[in-house]
């Protein structure tokens, strides 16, 4: 649920304004979801200090590596079978 995502983010964002020992945050989107766009322009509107977002979509080798790099990964995806991606 991306209103979760969103709340999450405002909430770190409100307090890392404050905290400059708090780092930055890339939030990257994967992805061809219908809702990617939607939460884009969401994180627009609130005009975060300290989150920059930025969407991608990437072949599996390269998906693979940006995983690797990441501090934390958030998967919102569930499948029409009700699986998840595996990470």
């Amino acid at each position: 649920d991306f209103g979760v995502l969103l709340a999450a983010l405002e909430a770190y964002d409100a307090r890392a304004t404050k905290d400059a020992r708090l780092p930055r945050l890339v939030v990257v989107v994967t992805g061809k979801g219908p809702l990617k766009q939607a939460f884009m322009d969401a994180v627009a509107r609130r005009g975060f200090f300290k989150i920059a977002a930025a969407t991608a979509w990437l072949p599996a080798a390269d998906y693979a590596n940006l995983l690797g790099c990441a501090d934390l990964g958030v998967c919102l995806h569930a499948s029409m079978s009700g699986l998840d991606l595996p990470m």
